[in-house]
C-alpha cells in the first residue's frame, strides 16, 4: 500500500493544531506519515503537540523563516509515495486521504484535487467551491487547460505524486501566491491533472488573521508577488491573452482591496478636493497635456493624492497640501500647445506656478491661505530658487517630481480605483 506523507507547517497555532492534527491521524486511510514543521512557535504549540500519541508524527522545531521554508523542509524528510498539505489551522474530513488517494491511483493522475469549504470560527460552513473540471487533462494534449484549471484554485489539499516534485521546492523569495507557483512547476514535471467530485478540506475563515490585518506595504508586496509569479508562470501556457487577462484581473482584485483596506480615508480626500474637480474651468484640464501621454488633470490628481496621504501619515496639514498639490498647475491655457519663442526667464517652467497661484485666488478665493499659495508659488524649486517656506510646501514640490517623471510608477491605477481619473 502506498504511503501517503501529509505535510502541515505551522507558527503559533495553538488554537488550531490539535483539531488539524487530529483530523489527520484519524482517517480511515490509516498508511499516512504526518511531518509537522514548528516555524519557531513562541505560543504553547510544541507542548500540544507532543502529548499526541502516535508513532506515524514526526514533530521538527526550527528556527522562524517563513512557511515557504517550513514546506521545503518538511519535503526533504518526506518518504511518502504521495504528498499533501495541510494548513495548520485546517482540518480534513475522515475519509479525504481515502478518496483522493483512490482517485490519483486508478487514474494514474499525477496531481489530484478536490473541492473545499470556507468554515467559521465556530463550524459554520459560509460556502463550498468546487471546481469546474470533471475530466483527467493530459499535458500532452492541453498545457494551457490544465493552467486555467489549476488556477480556479489552490493551497491546502492538493495531492502530488512524490515523482514529479524531483527538485521543485517553494520559492522562499516571495510571500504570496507562493503555492500557485510551486503547483504550477511541479506539473512542468508531470503529464496529467485530475479533479474528484469531492468536498473534503476545510478552510478555516479568520477575519482577525495576519493577512486581514496587514498594512499598506504588505498589501504593496502582494500584488508585486501575485503579478512577479503569473509573468514567470506564462512560459507554460502559450494562450498569452488568457494570462494577461489573469495577471489584469488578479491585480486589479488586490489593488481595490488595498485602497479598501488602507488607512487612508479616501472619502475624506475626496471631499477636500470636491470643490476643485467639480469646477468647470478645472475640468478642463483634462483636455490639457502635461508630459508624454497625460492630462494637466490626471498629473494634478496624482500630486494631490500623495501629497495628501504623505502628510497625513506625519501629521501635518493634509488639507492644504491636498488643494495646493491639485491647484499647482492651475494655469488657464495649455502650455503645449502655445510654444512660441520666449525669453528663458519666461519660459513656462518659470512663469507658470505665479500663474496658477493668480488663477485659483480668482477661482478657488475660499480654499486660499498661507500654505496653499506657498505650495504653489514653489512648487517648481528648485527650478525658481527661492525655497519653500512649509514643509507641505516641501512635500508638493518633491511629489511633483515623483508624478512627473514617474519615479516609483506613476499611479494612475490608484486614482482610477478612486473613481477620479480622467476619462477625456
Amino acid at each position: 500500500m502506498n504511503l501517503v506523507t501529509v505535510i502541515v507547517p505551522t507558527y503559533n497555532t495553538s488554537k488550531y493544531i490539535k483539531k488539524c492534527i487530529d483530523s489527520i491521524l484519524n482517517q480511515t486511510f490509516k498508511n499516512i506519515e504526518l511531518i509537522v514543521i514548528d516555524d519557531g512557535s513562541t505560543d504553547n504549540t510544541k507542548d500540544i503537540i507532543e502529548k499526541v500519541n502516535d508513532k506515524r508524527l514526526k514533530y521538527v522545531y526550527k528556527e522562524n523563516g517563513g512557511v515557504s521554508s517550513a514546506r521545503n523542509l518538511g519535503i526533504d524528510l518526506s518518504t511518502g509515495n504521495y504528498i499533501m498539505f495541510v494548513d495548520s489551522d485546517d482540518y480534513i474530513d475522515k475519509d479525504f486521504i481515502e478518496v483522493v488517494h483512490n482517485y490519483a491511483t486508478k487514474t494514474e493522475c499525477d496531481i489530484v484535487r478536490c473541492g473545499y469549504r470556507n468554515v467559521s470560527l465556530d463550524g459554520k460552513v459560509i460556502n463550498e467551491v468546487k471546481y469546474p473540471l470533471g475530466n483527467i487533462i493530459f499535458k500532452k494534449d492541453s498545457m494551457n487547460l490544465i493552467m486555467k484549471n489549476i488556477f480556479f484554485g489552490y493551497g491546502g489539499g492538493i495531492f502530488l505524486k512524490k515523482d514529479i516534485i524531483k527538485n521543485v521546492r517553494f520559492d522562499t523569495s516571495i510571500k504570496f501566491a507562493e503555492d500557485i507557483k510551486f503547483i504550477c512547476e511541479c506539473f512542468a514535471n508531470g503529464n496529467s491533472y485530475g479533479y474528484v467530485d469531492y468536498v473534503g478540506y476545510n478552510y478555516l475563515y479568520n477575519d482577525n488573521s495576519m493577512t486581514k490585518k496587514s498594512n499598506v506595504e504588505v498589501r504593496v508586496k502582494e500584488c508585486i508577488d501575485n503579478v512577479n509569479v503569473f509573468k514567470s508562470l506564462s512560459k507554460y501556457c502559450n494562450d498569452t491573452d488568457f494570462m494577461k487577462t489573469f495577471i489584469f484581473k488578479r491585480l486589479n482584485m488586490k489593488l481595490k482591496y488595498l485602497i479598501k483596506t488602507t488607512n487612508i480615508n479616501y472619502k475624506e480626500f475626496l471631499e477636500i478636493i470636491k470643490p476643485i474637480i467639480d469646477n468647470k474651468e478645472f475640468i478642463k484640464r483634462k483636455k490639457f497635456h502635461h508630459h508624454e501621454n497625460e492630462s494637466v488633470y490626471d498629473h494634478s490628481m496624482a500630486v494631490a493624492y500623495f501629497a495628501y496621504k504623505f502628510a497625513k501619515k506625519h501629521h501635518l496639514d493634509y488639507k492644504s497640501a491636498a488643494i495646493g498639490g491639485l491647484l499647482h498647475d492651475f494655469y488657464y491655457k495649455d502650455w503645449q500647445l502655445n510654444k512660441e519663442h520666449k525669453s528663458f526667464f519666461k519660459m513656462h517652467g518659470f512663469v507658470h506656478a505665479r500663474e496658477a497661484l493668480e488663477n485659483s485666488r480668482k477661482t478657488f478665493p475660499d480654499l486660499m491661505n498661507k500654505k496653499v499659495e506657498n505650495i504653489i508659488l514653489r512648487h517648481m524649486f528648485p527650478l525658481n530658487i527661492t525655497l519653500p517656506k512649509y514643509k507641505e510646501s516641501w512635500i508638493v514640490s518633491l511629489m511633483d517630481k515623483k508624478c512627473s517623471f514617474k519615479i516609483l510608477g506613476h499611479p494612475k491605477c490608484y486614482l482610477k480605483y478612486l473613481g477620479i481619473r480622467s476619462k477625456g
